[in-house]
Order: structure tokens, then C-alpha cells, then sequence
């Protein structure tokens, strides 16, 4: 059974408004995903920046309270001159009675 010239035509033109209505559904499919992707890279993107900041601002606030940092020594001078001041008016006061 040989196919007519008009079989062919017609078969050829099913398989083209199939092939365009899949080209048409990869192409809302993939738009979709590209759509999902963006979102996703923009998720993590501010994420990213989140980590960042709260890293960076822990950094600054424990090299400003830290221990090693200038009002922590500030706080050991202070208390090392508290004690001493405190001796110095002890010693002045035994030294009334001696």
C-alpha cells in the first residue's frame, strides 16, 4: 500500500502543529524554570548579604567588648585602680592609729 502525495501532506501537516504545540509547552516549561531560578538566585543572594552583615557585626562588637578590646581594658585599668585606691585609703586610716 503506497502513500498518496495527500497523506503525505496531511501527515506532515499534524506532525507540524504537533511540533509547534511542544515547542510552545517547552517553551512556557522553561520559562517557568528560568522564572523559579531567578527567584531562587535573588533568595540566596539576600541571605548572602544577611550572613554577611551579622558576620561583620559580630566582628565589630567583639573587637569593641571583647576581651582584648579597648573598654575591656579600659574595665580591668578601672578596677585595678579602684583597688588600689581602696588600699591607699586603708593604709591612710591604720595610719592614724600607728
Amino acid at each position: 500500500m503506497k502513500e498518496t502525495e495527500e497523506d503525505r501532506s496531511e501527515r506532515l501537516r499534524k506532525l507540524t502543529r504537533r511540533a509547534a504545540s511542544e515547542r510552545d509547552r517547552l517553551a512556557d516549561a522553561v520559562g517557568g524554570v528560568v522564572a523559579d531560578v531567578r527567584r531562587r538566585r535573588t533568595v540566596w543572594k539576600v541571605a548572602g548579604l544577611a550572613a554577611t552583615s551579622i558576620a561583620a557585626a559580630g566582628t565589630a562588637a567583639y573587637r569593641l567588648f571583647g576581651k582584648s578590646s579597648p573598654a575591656a581594658r579600659i574595665g580591668r585599668a578601672a578596677s585595678a585602680t579602684s583597688i588600689l585606691l581602696g588600699l591607699g585609703r586603708a593604709f591612710l586610716r591604720i595610719r592614724r592609729f600607728l
